[in-house]
């Protein structure tokens, strides 16, 4: 609720390409303006605390704000929207207003006693938890990606472990105690699906049984 949240999330949404380290030159602008800012910020001596600054927003900006915080920390907050996502979406315009500080903080003007949030410094900001969001969306896609695919390995062994008689529901059940019996259900019916895995009625004296098999190929001797 509280941890992950608090960070940006940045997602890749491929491999980048590899590349050769080279020697570049330090970015002197950006170097400059944070020199600038450290410098003309109130120090804190010991024991008190540094002072701190006021930041103001222009005309528009705060209504601008509080339309982005109400959409992404209300209205998209609703059943469509995972449920893993919802403290993410909480922390977003929270985020946007940190961005628009730090942009300000950075246009500080020399003649102006306060830091000024303009209509330029909120809009970037947006943008980039923008990218940020989308972000937090890839992330979660990537690791649930790889939950599964962790857990079909687990139902293919412990399938394995049954051949030739075949694994049922319960065989599964039994070795896999630490998973949901609904995630092993579904996992099956994918593995089915996908034709990893081979289902099989049997019948005796009660009732039926569906066995799972490796493909015949695949069994183990």
């Amino acid at each position: 609720m509280g941890w992950w949240p608090r960070f940006a999330i940045l997602a890749s949404n491929g491999r980048p390409d590899w590349q050769r380290a080279r020697d570049v030159d330090e970015p002197s602008e950006i170097i400059g303006k944070l020199t600038e800012l450290y410098e003309r910020l109130p120090r804190a001596q010991w024991p008190d605390q540094a002072e701190a600054k006021t930041v103001s927003m222009a005309r528009g900006v705060y209504e601008l704000w509080e339309q982005y915080n109400k959409a992404v920390s209300y209205d998209l907050v609703n059943e469509q929207l995972n449920q893993q996502l919802w403290p993410a979406y909480g922390r977003f315009p929270v985020h946007c207003l940190k961005l628009a500080m730090i942009l300000t903080a950075l246009d500080w003007q020399q003649d102006v006693a306060t830091p000024v949030i303009e209509m330029r410094h909120l809009g970037k900001a947006m943008e980039i938890c923008e990218t940020w969001r989308e972000s937090v969306h890839q992330a979660r896609l990537l690791a649930n990606e790889s939950a599964f695919d962790q857990l079909q390995q687990r139902v293919l062994y412990q399938v394995a472990r049954h051949e030739p008689k075949g694994a049922s529901l319960r065989d599964v059940y039994k070795s896999m105690k630490d998973v949901e019996p609904t995630d092993i259900e579904k996992c099956l019916s994918t593995l089915v699906q996908l034709e990893e895995v081979e289902p099989e009625r049997t019948s005796g004296p009660g009732r039926s049984t569906i066995r799972y098999h490796l493909p015949h190929g695949d069994r183990l001797c």
